[in-house]
């Protein structure tokens, strides 16, 4: 049987969309509560990681528009995937 592996630089469906980081990916051995604790309460306070959150989420919705996001989405995936 034939696998396909690939290899992509995020998870998080926002974070490919925008092509960075805007939420944190606590993956694996990063998630636990230490750090569930660490970041929920980074955002629950009106500081730079808040703020840097609601930009990236600004960022999605000007690169994806009103119309056909779920269209846009698949292509932008398919995009990255056959680069």
């Amino acid at each position: 049987t034939a696998r396909l592996l690939i290899t992509v630089p995020y998870l998080s469906l926002v974070n490919l969309i925008v092509q960075g980081p805007v939420v944190t990916e606590l993956i694996q051995k990063k998630y636990n509560k230490k750090n569930l604790i660490k970041h929920l309460s980074a955002l629950l306070e009106d500081g730079p990681a808040r703020k840097q959150q609601l930009a990236g989420y600004r960022r999605v919705k000007i690169l994806l528009g009103n119309k056909n996001a779920a269209k846009e989405t698949a292509r932008r995936i398919m995009d990255k995937l056959t680069e």
